[in-house]
């Protein structure tokens, strides 16, 4: 599992110029299973995704291929981690 957190490294008028092509970034990793939560920090300077993935690898794969990251408005940490607790109903996230 991978926290991957993203901090907008040019003004957010110049990250909403490419929004709706983050948000249709977003909508195909949500339903091809990749991600399971995203949403912005607040105050607005950046977002989170909570991710899956074979590998650290195959998440940078992912990641750069958001327009965020192809447009330079974004600086990405991704960070590895092992779940071992869960609230009901989010077992699944680890395979269990």
């Amino acid at each position: 599992m991978f926290f991957v957190k993203l901090t907008y490294v040019k003004p957010v008028g110049e990250v909403d110029e490419h929004l709706e092509a983050h948000r249709e970034f977003l909508k195909k990793y949500f339903e091809s299973g990749n991600f399971v939560l995203a949403g912005r920090q607040v105050p607005r300077v950046g977002g989170v995704m909570i991710g899956v993935a074979e590998s650290a690898d195959r998440m940078w794969e992912i990641v750069k291929e958001d327009p965020f990251f192809r447009a330079g408005v974004a600086e990405y940490e991704v960070t590895e981690f092992g779940a071992t607790m869960f609230a009901d109903g989010l077992e699944a996230l680890a395979g269990k």
